[in-house]
């Protein structure tokens, strides 16, 4: 029975790479993508454990076991730079990930077309700028001497702020920055979600005299739920 059972799933296998071969074609490009560019490089995990020399290359240079790790936590500076990164992270987290969202139900409500383009080429655009322009325009806005910024409080009549001195706005700089570039590139998948919604469900809400906000509470954020879950678990 068994052995019959056997031959009747290899015959249905067959059958069906015999009719979708090409479909899996198609997955190879992806799959070298992947091996060459994820899992390959993770070998490189093993310097960790060496005394890793640019000379000598990966394969030749001496074994160390844990000494490296036990430099890091042995560390006077290393509580510090974990409570500055899991604290930046959460911070991340918490304000950044609401922000996509409440971008998108925004956009989404706009009924003139080009007002909406306009004000999605405008956010989008922060994402691709490199980071060395992004903390460059940051520089100029928050420099003591020649900053945006200053040059307000200092026309109002207010002292200036050493704001990329300061250690408590450090974050606070660190974290809004984030938000800037990559909030507008996170409304695009949020505004896919949204056009997928049946727009037969905002014709009943409105017949039954539903509200913008309740449409969006009850129609809008159900419908981009799941996709807000996995984007949650992405993000953390």
């Amino acid at each position: 029975m068994a052995f019959a059972r056997s031959i009747k799933n290899r015959s249905r296998f067959s059958h069906y790479i015999k009719n979708y071969w090409l479909l899996h074609v198609f997955l190879i490009p992806g799959m070298l993508l992947i091996l060459i560019f994820n899992y390959i490089p993770m070998g490189g995990i093993i310097i960790a454990f060496k005394n890793y020399s640019i000379f000598k290359g990966v394969l030749a240079s001496p074994w160390i076991g844990f000494a490296n790790f036990s430099y890091l936590f042995n560390s006077r500076d290393f509580w510090r730079v974990l409570n500055n990164s899991v604290s930046i992270s959460l911070l991340k987290l918490v304000w950044g990930f609401p922000v996509p969202i409440i971008l998108a139900l925004m956009m989404n409500e706009m009924r003139s077309v080009k007002y909406k383009r306009l004000t999605q080429t405008l956010l989008y655009l922060p994402h691709f700028l490199s980071w060395v322009i992004v903390m460059g325009i940051i520089f100029n806005m928050l420099s003591y001497t020649t900053g945006l910024f200053n040059y307000a409080l200092v026309a109002l009549g207010q002292d200036r702020i050493a704001f990329l001195n300061e250690k408590s706005m450090i974050r606070t700089i660190v974290v809004t920055s984030e938000i800037w570039k990559n909030a507008g590139w996170g409304t695009i998948i949020y505004m896919a979600a949204m056009s997928n919604i049946d727009p037969t469900y905002y014709e009943a809400a409105i017949i039954d005299g539903a509200t913008r906000l309740q449409r969006i509470r009850y129609i809008t954020i159900p419908g981009i739920m799941n996709t807000i879950i996995v984007l949650l678990i992405l993000n953390m």
